[in-house]
């Protein structure tokens, strides 16, 4: 793609693939660098609790030349996203680290139960509780909703229905009953 007078435009990611190496170890560096949460303390959540969950890169995306430029902090809840951005020279990069703070935040190698133990087990013993819980997942396209939330869905399950198992029947007949009206919806 150029332009009159031969000068070859670039688009933001193409730019950031080509210079992957560089970005990377200035990536690395930081990391090894930030041993404590950048500005705010630990957060803390009142009433509505809202974890991130960041998915592993794909395999397709590395061979594409894509790289990690998030990285997550579990136990200070911070998920750092790393702009890596080349100056209007084409010649001068940087990295800018921006920041963000949540109450729960699981990298690319946590695994469903984790996820599940921290989000979905509280809920679920909520609503055996008799109130009302809900579990709301938001992100872009292609960022792993569906995957978590279909893992979380088999864990939820799993969970009312071995409750039903151990109950006691109000009868005392040692059957349990149970009611559980559980819904989900995707919007596309």
């Amino acid at each position: 793609p150029f332009e009159a007078g031969g000068r070859q435009m670039y688009d933001k990611r193409t730019l950031r693939r080509q210079h992957r190496d560089v970005f990377d170890v200035a990536i690395r560096g930081w990391r090894m660098q930030h041993t404590a949460p950048g500005g705010r303390g630990p957060c803390r959540a009142h009433g509505c609790h809202v974890a991130v969950r960041v998915r592993p890169i794909f395999e397709k995306e590395v061979a594409q030349g894509e790289f990690e430029v998030v990285t997550v902090h579990e136990v200070w809840g911070e998920v750092v996203l790393h702009n890596c951005i080349l100056h209007a020279d084409l010649v001068r990069m940087s990295v800018h680290q921006q920041g963000f703070c949540f109450p729960m935040a699981w990298g690319p190698d946590a695994s469903n139960e984790e996820v599940y133990a921290a989000c979905g087990k509280p809920l679920v013993a909520h609503a055996l509780a008799g109130s009302l819980a809900t579990l709301f997942m938001f992100g872009q396209t292609g960022t792993g909703k569906t995957y978590t939330m279909s893992a979380l869905l088999e864990h939820t399950m799993k969970a009312i229905f071995e409750s039903c198992v151990t109950a006691k029947s109000p009868r005392g007949s040692g059957a349990a009953e149970a009611f559980a009206v559980l819904k989900c919806f995707e919007v596309a």
